[in-house]
């Protein structure tokens, strides 16, 4: 049975591989295999496991929003119709939304530090890490969070990220990078959450939306950088798992050669 799921599972995401610098797709997670067939099974489960977190964090992410615009549009209306009430709450939702991300976000580094774990203590089938260092070295598409510079400013100009980082020549290297990584972005979505919080006085009195677009609270700087980080981090986290599936794909029969049996 657990062959049969596998295999099933290796073609699903073999229709979904166009190309390691064109996909978009976004339910994917790393591959790699092992000598030991019972190695790759547990190393699937575990990187399905990050997976899950990751998607989870993503719907999170998207859902703390909608009360935040929700807020801002009820401060538009009430700007325009004194009868219509401020909605201060909606605000507060959605710094608890965000605290709650930080918490998903924290089950996602304890499933990459079961993984990168798991990784340390076994190797990989013969020729695997090879094949994916030589696609992830010819590719520019793949771009770790702390490579990439944020569009929007910093008070006091703009900021800019470490741009040197490891190879990515191992499925090992993947984990660490997207682990180390997250870290990053959860220190910023720290200072998001602090803003939020600054701000929610600002909501009762109906003043958000002025003071941050004009950029006189924390909550206006930090919040569009964020946003800029989370999308780099989410596209950084398919597109080097999209380059395992690649490489598997690329050395098949290899390293599955029990599935025929």
């Amino acid at each position: 049975m657990p062959n049969k799921i596998l295999r099933v599972f290796v073609t699903t995401t073999a229709l979904l591989l166009v190309s390691v610098q064109t996909s978009y797709a976004h339910n994917v997670w790393c591959h790699c295999n092992f000598q030991s067939p019972k190695d790759t099974l547990d190393f699937f489960h575990l990187s399905g496991d990050v997976y899950t977190s990751h998607a989870n964090a993503v719907k999170m992410w998207h859902e703390s929003n909608v009360p935040l615009e929700n807020g801002v549009l009820a401060e538009f209306e009430a700007k325009l119709d004194p009868a219509k009430a401020l909605k201060p709450e909606l605000f507060r939702e959605n710094m608890q939304k965000l605290q709650q991300l930080d918490s998903q976000l924290g089950d996602l580094d304890g499933r990459l530090g079961k993984v990168i774990d798991f990784l340390r203590s076994k190797k990989a089938s013969p020729g695997f890490n090879e094949a994916l260092a030589k696609v992830t070295n010819s590719t520019k598409d793949i771009r770790r969070l702390s490579a990439v510079g944020t569009r929007y400013a910093e008070v006091g100009g703009k900021t800019k990220l470490a741009t040197s980082a490891p190879k990515l020549d191992s499925v090992l290297a993947i984990y660490v990078a997207q682990r180390e990584d997250l870290g990053m972005l959860r220190k910023k979505l720290r200072e998001v959450i602090d803003g939020a919080r600054d701000a929610i006085p600002l909501a009762e009195k109906g003043e958000f939306a002025q003071v941050m677009l004009s950029g006189r609270n924390a909550f206006g700087d930090k919040m569009p950088q964020f946003t800029d980080w989370f999308s780099a981090y989410d596209r950084f986290y398919v597109q080097s798992c999209m380059a395992t599936i690649a490489v598997t794909m690329q050395i098949y029969p290899k390293g599955f050669e029990w599935l025929k049996k």
